[in-house]
Formats: structure tokens, sequence, C-alpha cells
């Protein structure tokens, strides 16, 4: 599979403040990408290092684009503005990085990149067929599910 960059943004009518409480905790992720009715959610997401801005997820386990993944991410947060994730070992490797912009006080604009890569023979074969809308999706599917969660906790306040 050659290597697939994709983009996605989103409004979402939560405050940024919201948005990054729920994405800085990182033990809890799971509760928001969650919609078990998609071909796209989180299993398990086991932090094993923690050192200032950066964590390291040990197995993550998620399916994604209806196939079932699993890998070790590293996560750097830049303070209320930008998360990255480096896959540093699975089946695919690359990069996210989630920018969180404010629009104004109750709604915030989320811009997801992905730049990622097949390692293993079975998702090189399945990134030929379908890529780029298997990666397209996942970008979708997870501003979708963290927007819906951060309406909802914000509604709650």
């Amino acid at each position: 599979m050659v290597r697939v960059r994709v983009s996605t943004s989103w409004i979402c009518k939560a405050s940024k403040d919201t948005l990054w409480n729920i994405l800085a905790d990182v033990d809890n992720w799971h509760k928001w990408a969650s919609d078990t009715t998609s071909k796209t959610h989180m299993i398990s997401h086991k932090i094993v290092h923690r050192e200032s801005n950066t964590i390291v997820v040990h197995d993550e386990e998620e399916i994604v684009g209806g196939y079932g993944v699993k890998h070790r991410d590293r996560y750097t947060f830049y303070l209320s503005e930008r998360i990255t994730e480096e896959i540093i070992n699975g089946p695919i490797s690359g990069t996210f990085d989630l920018r969180i912009i404010e629009n104004s006080d109750r709604e915030t604009k989320l811009i997801w990149d992905f730049d990622v890569k097949a390692e293993s023979l079975k998702f090189k074969i399945i990134g030929l067929f379908k890529g780029r809308s298997i990666v397209q999706g996942v970008a979708n599917e997870y501003c979708r599910q963290l927007a819906q969660y951060a309406e909802l906790r914000q509604q709650k306040r």
C-alpha cells in the first residue's frame, strides 16, 4: 500500500475546554470511541508509560474500517491545541495530527490529518483496493464520535 494521507474537519458544538478534557483523559478514550454499530471503534486503550506531555499506549485494539487492528502508539499532547500520534509498532505505521480550534464560546473545529502505511501483508493487500476509503472513513468516524460525545457532555453542564 502506498502511503495514504487524508484529512477531515468537523464542527463540534462544544467548547474547546470540553473537548480537551475528554482528550486529556486517555484512559477513557474507549468511552467516546465506542460506537459498536460503526465499522470504526476502540476496544482497548491501555497506557504503559506517561512522561510529561507524552503517553505510550500498549496494544491499542480497535476496529478500523471493519478490520481488527492491534498496535502500539505514542501520543504527544500540546496543551489545549493539538495531539499527535505516532504508531510505533503494528500492522500499520504512520501518524495522525488532531488540531482543536475554538470558533466561539461553544463551537470548536476539529481538524484531523492521517498519514499511514500498511506494514503487514494483509493490510498491504487490503490497502491496494480500499486503503484511502478506509482511512478517510476512520478519520470521519472518529471525528463524528468525538464530537457527539463532547456535545452530550457540554449539554450536561
